[in-house]
């Protein structure tokens, strides 16, 4: 093997082939059949390493080719492992459309914003989504200004939520604690919102400096950084050292927020009464969150223990450049701007 494997340019989304996700052990997962449709971001979040691996421009597989592989895999519950499945509404409704009438129920991560959108929600609907996981990431108007998430509108998220019920679509919110301007108080302050908001689920983790982001290199620049085991930079370790906070504070603070959500009395308030969403489905999803399994609780484990500076270390952020991606979007009838 060598030290370092670098791609010369973007892989073609066009004949990828089909995974065989039968050797998965289906009993270890709630979520089976996970479908790619794109890849590549165009919103440029300090924290995100999408662009660092896909590139800055959406670049979209052939529908006919998703369709196959849903076909294949012989899977009714899709997960679409896109970084932003509405990143371009025109592109979602053309694909939610090919999903019509196939008996599909499927759930994908869309941006804030295009998720006010009622024609994608509507279509979303009729085509089987059941729930869309949303990266809020704050509640915050600073702080989303400091990692580039201009998308985003705290005000809005209160209504975009009860719309999105309406619809009988769950919300999975997505938030990162340990973002520039994070201070004591942001662990209750929304924690309170999110129950009040009645999000369905929440999922919390830890800001993580994954190498070549914007974020890595303030960090890095600023001498933050105190482990480079890469095996801790999965969001739910502290491998760096917080600007408003101590490393002890958001240890506690992003654990309190967790089981705060998922208390019983949280639960009950939030629990789709009305009947709006699937209670079999929203029961499910609660109990793996109260379950745990997805924080480590050992202070010992969740702060990293510092490291020696890496020998090769990404510097400065590795944005891909549009010549590595030209050809493959410039080039694709399926590229909608």
């Amino acid at each position: 093997l060598k030290g370092i494997y670098k791609a010369k340019s973007l892989h073609s989304m066009v004949g990828i082939p089909k995974p065989r996700q039968g050797l998965l052990k289906s009993n270890r997962y709630i979520n089976k059949g996970f479908v790619q449709t794109s890849r590549g971001c165009h919103h440029g979040c300090t924290f995100c390493a999408e662009p660092t691996m896909y590139g800055l421009r959406f670049r979209y597989r052939p529908i006919e080719d998703i369709i196959a592989e849903i076909e294949y895999i012989e899977e009714r519950v899709i997960l679409i492992n896109d970084a932003d499945f509405f990143g371009t509404p025109k592109r979602a409704m053309e694909v939610m459309k090919a999903f019509k009438g196939r008996g599909l129920k499927w759930q994908a991560a869309v941006n804030s914003r295009d998720a006010h959108d009622e024609r994608l929600l509507e279509l979303a609907a009729e085509s089987g989504c059941f729930m869309l996981s949303i990266g809020f990431e704050s509640i915050s108007k600073q702080t989303l200004r400091n990692v580039h998430k201009c998308q985003n509108d705290p005000d809005s998220y209160h209504e975009l939520v009860e719309k999105l019920h309406r619809y009988g679509i769950m919300v999975l919110g997505l938030f990162i604690f340990g973002l520039e301007g994070d201070e004591p108080s942001v662990f209750d302050e929304t924690l309170k919102f999110n129950i009040d908001a009645k999000f369905d689920m929440c999922g919390y983790s830890l800001l993580t400096p994954f190498p070549g982001t914007i974020n890595w290199f303030k960090m890095m620049r600023s001498k933050q950084i105190v482990s480079f085991d890469w095996d801790k930079y999965d969001q739910s370790h502290i491998v760096y050292k917080p600007a408003g906070l101590s490393a002890d504070q958001l240890y506690r603070g992003y654990l309190d927020t967790y089981d705060g959500f998922y208390t019983v009395p949280s639960m009950l308030r939030r629990f789709p009464w009305d009947g709006s969403r699937n209670p079999a489905n929203w029961t499910i999803y609660n109990a793996f969150f109260r379950k745990g399994g997805v924080v480590t609780r050992d202070f010992e484990q969740l702060v990293a223990k510092p490291t020696p500076e890496p020998e090769f270390a990404a510097m400065p952020p590795l944005m891909p450049q549009k010549a590595e991606w030209r050809d493959l979007v410039m080039g694709s009838t399926e590229t909608v701007e």
